[in-house]
């Protein structure tokens, strides 16, 4: 006698399966499909839209707090007085014509002048970055209509406007006046297998240009003024000469927005 087997009943299969059968989901309205076309398009434009607002804010800011904007607006916000009526032993601000007298040579195109400031770059493929820069000058006279006043811009900060530029790369590498600059400042184009392709601007102060400058005033005796007062008990005339210190320095700037 044959005994029955012993397990689990055969799995009864999925009719759909055997038969070949397929769900498939109802097909979409021509009205639904082109309602979806345009919600994705008008996401791809606020999205879009959003991002040319944050690209355009941030390019704003950087503009905004640069530091040459700071320094135009910390002199276009701080009141100007005449030289004459500038106080002493405070912040005070003039706008006048540099005097002629001494100058020196600018770096890079040796022209005469009583400040500089030098910006280098260098080009790294598509791109640019900072690679150095220097500014200085020597003591300066400004006149307005009621006085002169000496300037001392040792130490100074300050926002100009450039006229001059010049470049050095691999076919022309940095010589003459650029060469003795970059030696000066500690820095050098060359480097492994070739020379950095460099960008460098110029800004200059010179005799007969108007300048807005700010620092702290002081009055002292005016040498050239002595010189030409005659008489006993006649009171010698003074000038006043703005400086600054290494925490608050001289600011100095030629741009009409900083007048």
């Amino acid at each position: 006698m044959t005994r029955p087997s012993v397990g689990r009943p055969p799995r009864r299969r999925n009719r759909r399966v055997l038969t070949g059968t397929r769900r498939t989901a109802a097909p979409r309205s021509h009205l639904t499909m082109v309602l979806c076309t345009i919600v994705r398009w008008q996401t791809v434009r606020v999205f879009a839209f959003v991002l040319l607002a944050l690209l355009g804010a941030t390019i704003l800011a950087t503009w905004h707090f640069s530091t040459d904007q700071r320094l135009a607006r910390l002199l276009r916000n701080t009141p100007r007085r005449p030289i004459a009526e500038a106080g002493e032993g405070r912040p005070c601000r003039v706008l006048g014509v540099v005097a002629p007298g001494r100058t020196i040579d600018a770096p890079l195109s040796g022209r005469p002048c009583v400040y500089f400031r030098v910006h280098v770059a260098e080009r790294v493929g598509e791109g640019i970055r900072f690679f150095a820069e220097d500014e200085g000058g020597i003591p300066f006279v400004v006149v307005d209509d009621t006085g002169p006043a000496l300037v001392d811009p040792r130490p100074a900060v300050s926002t100009l406007e450039e006229d001059f530029s010049a470049t050095s790369g691999p076919g022309a590498p940095a010589d003459g006046r650029i060469g003795a600059f970059l030696a000066r400042i500690g820095r050098t184009d060359e480097i492994v297998g070739g020379y950095r392709h460099l960008q460098y601007w110029e800004a200059i102060v010179e005799p007969g240009e108007t300048v807005s400058v700010l620092g702290i005033g002081a009055r002292e005796l005016d040498p050239g003024a002595v010189e030409r007062v005659a008489g006993y008990r006649v009171e010698a005339p003074t000038r006043l000469r703005i400086g600054g210190s290494a925490r608050v320095p001289v600011v100095l700037s030629d741009r009409p927005e900083a007048r």
